[in-house]
């Protein structure tokens, strides 16, 4: 199966992301465990955008249905002047197309779009140690463990 990607713009975007991430949303362990309610801050998310802080990348199947999708805040690296750091929001690839092949390629367009506004880091979250063999190949390292907390 071939994987169209594109750099998400949220006045296209945003209603076929939202609709694709809603499902997999609902099941996730913070989701279930702190009761979160699917609200997605939609002004906030449009002036993200408009501020170029939030960007992203959308992968279609050959149906032109969503199949993975991949959205950022690139902000100032704190700890060293001078570089810019991609924060994952969001990534999520839809599980029947799932494959190590295809998680390269993700990471081939996510590295693409880091490198046209010049991230010199990216963190990702990931929930399983699964795919940690692709992500070393892809150069990244497991850094750390995160922990969550509501407040």
């Amino acid at each position: 199966m071939e994987i169209r990607y594109e750099e998400a713009d949220y006045s296209i975007h945003n209603d076929d992301i939202l609709t694709f991430v809603k499902p997999y949303w609902e099941e996730t362990y913070l989701t279930q465990k702190y009761e979160l309610e699917f609200a997605p801050g939609l002004e906030l998310m449009s002036q993200l955008y408009e501020a170029g802080v939030m960007k992203g990348i959308v992968g279609y199947n050959e149906s032109g249905e969503m199949v993975s999708v991949y959205l950022c805040m690139i902000t100032p690296y704190l700890f060293s002047k001078g570089h810019l750091v991609a924060n994952e929001c969001l990534w999520h690839m839809r599980e029947d197309v799932r494959s190590v092949i295809k998680m390269k390629e993700l990471m081939k367009e996510i590295e693409k779009m880091h490198n046209k506004y010049n991230v010199g880091i990216s963190h990702l979250s990931m929930h399983t140690d699964k795919f940690e063999p692709v992500m070393n190949r892809c150069g990244y390292a497991l850094d750390e463990y995160w922990y969550m907390k509501r407040l």
